[in-house]
């Protein structure tokens, strides 16, 4: 039980964190809304993250509290915001190119900094901290990773969500996580040797 609070508080702060937060600096930085940008340091404080924190834990568990038929129809309502977004955000990056990208970040960072081209800056900046860009892949190993991405965030440890009742959970379970990270190994193995010998 105490291992799933802290889970819960991580959870919490990191909703807060890289969540609230940003969505809401980058809301008011779009609408130039600085009262929102304001609430972006706020809702980071201390005293903020342990009220929210706490609020968060309590409205994510409200479904389980009232049964599987309210959290299932939650779920299937959340999984259809996602694929939307995701076809969105796909349907963006096929249609646009890298110089789109670059001229969109430009365009919008224009105000803020005292370049036209700060996207270079930025580049110019990290490079000469020590970063350099990585060798570019093609779209189908970029898209190869994409499940092994998965595997390693989060999915291994959620193996009774995804795969409902399990039986002898002791020995399944671990079977399964210990397994999904090994397919994880295994595939990213096969996407690295692929990419290196195409």
């Amino acid at each position: 039980m105490l291992i799933l609070l802290i889970y819960n508080g991580i959870t919490g702060v990191t909703i807060q964190s890289t969540g609230v937060s940003v969505g809401l600096a980058l809301i008011g930085s779009l609408l130039k809304n600085s009262t929102l940008a304001n609430y972006a340091s706020i809702v980071v404080q201390p005293v903020w993250l342990i009220t929210l924190g706490t609020l968060e834990i309590v409205l994510l568990a409200l479904p389980a509290v009232f049964g599987k038929r309210v959290y299932f129809r939650l779920q299937n309502v959340i999984y259809i915001l996602v694929f939307i977004a995701s076809f969105i955000m796909i349907g963006l990056l096929l249609s646009h190119s890298h110089a789109d990208f670059v001229n969109a970040f430009n365009a919008y960072s224009a105000s803020y900094a005292n370049t036209t081209n700060y996207y270079q800056a930025v580049i110019a900046s990290a490079q000469k901290s020590g970063w350099s860009p990585p060798s570019t892949g093609g779209v189908y190993s970029t898209l190869l990773l994409v499940p092994v991405l998965s595997i390693f965030g989060t999915s291994f440890i959620y193996s009774t969500y995804l795969g409902g009742e399990i039986k002898k959970v002791s020995r399944n379970s671990l079977i399964g996580m210990f397994g999904a990270m090994l397919f994880a190994f295994l595939l990213a193995g096969v996407f690295i040797a692929t990419s290196k010998a195409g």
